[in-house]
């Protein structure tokens, strides 16, 4: 019949150190195994003293061989029904230990799982979250203000060149900034093919009333238009 719930099996496979016991020369050694595998400190001392008994009785000279045999065989005896008395609480002590460590595992799994689980939610926000911010940077670095961007800046555009780039840097500096980006295009002749394209990149910031144009050094030599 068995004794705990993991069946005659596994309880026969874990009673096998009492058949230490039954080797005469280290009769006791099973019981030490068990009490250091159950973690029980009398069934240490006592496989302990069984096998000091038994060693101490080989080795003495001063007991004579009659004696001897008999005192040899009650301790060899002894300690083979103690290991059948122990047994049953060792299997059950046994089985308790390794519901313990197993459910000391399974929360070490699930707490491990949780700390993954929320770093890859983490990242997969942050992931989600990296172009939307790519995507605004983008969009204000694709406007150049047509009042406070700089002569090379104008010239690098399609459709304006450094000749116009010079003339636009002259009437922001001369007339004051530019109301839109049309009254820009307006005023600079441009090419209506590059117009489209050009309303694409140009912005044109707001301007206070009262607020003076700056006066921009212009590069290079001066045409007149």
């Amino acid at each position: 019949m068995s004794i705990t719930k993991r069946g005659l099996k596994w309880e026969e496979g874990n009673s096998l150190w009492i058949y230490l016991n039954f080797i005469p020369i280290v009769s006791g050694i099973g019981m030490l195994y068990a009490g250091l595998k159950a973690k029980v400190s009398k069934w240490i001392a006592f496989g302990g003293l069984y096998l000091a008994f038994t060693w101490s009785l080989l080795s003495s000279n001063e007991v004579d061989s009659d004696s001897k045999a008999l005192i040899y065989l009650l301790i060899y005896l002894a300690c083979i029904i103690h290991s059948f008395n122990i047994r049953n609480e060792y299997l059950q002590r046994m089985e308790r230990l390794m519901e313990v460590n197993t459910n000391r595992e399974n929360e070490i799994t699930n707490i491990e799982e949780a700390a993954g689980n929320s770093i890859n939610k983490s990242n997969d926000t942050l992931i989600k979250e990296i172009p939307a911010v790519t995507n605004v940077t983008s969009n204000l670095k694709k406007f150049l203000d047509i009042n406070s961007c700089t002569e090379e800046e104008l010239a690098e555009l399609p459709g304006i060149g450094l000749i116009l780039a010079k003339k636009a840097i002259k009437m922001r500096s001369e007339k004051g900034c530019f109301a839109s980006v049309d009254e820009f295009i307006e005023k600079l002749n441009i090419n209506p093919h590059y117009t489209e394209k050009l309303e694409e990149m140009l912005c044109c910031g707001s301007v206070q009333a009262n607020e003076k144009p700056e006066t921009v050094k212009v590069k290079g030599r001066m045409v007149d238009y």
